[in-house]
């Protein structure tokens, strides 16, 4: 289990140098907004007619998210559930 930590420590420190890597690259390396730029809400054409659409899907559209989530629950069980037992093995009931 220290080995599993370890590995996702490094994972998580990875994944916070290329999130800070990106965010300072797109600053220095990104397309500049020049003084006449427009911003417009919504950022694409038909933006009204998709909006008042939002959400009237039958099914749920988010599969990856939902695979990760369901990844995650079952690793965080799996590794509360082993400490417990790891725990109560240490312990002498006397």
């Amino acid at each position: 289990m220290m080995g599993l930590n370890g590995l996702f420590a490094i994972l998580a420190s990875l994944g916070g140098a290329i999130f800070v890597i990106l965010v300072v690259g797109t600053v220095l390396f990104g397309k500049k907004i020049t003084a006449g730029h427009k911003l417009t809400f919504p950022l694409h054409a038909g933006g009204g007619a998709i909006a008042s659409h939002y959400g009237s899907e039958g099914t749920i559209k988010l599969p990856g998210t939902i695979v990760l989530v369901a990844v995650f629950f079952v690793s965080f069980v799996l590794y509360y559930f082993i400490n417990w037992k790891y725990l109560a093995e240490l312990w002498l009931f006397h």
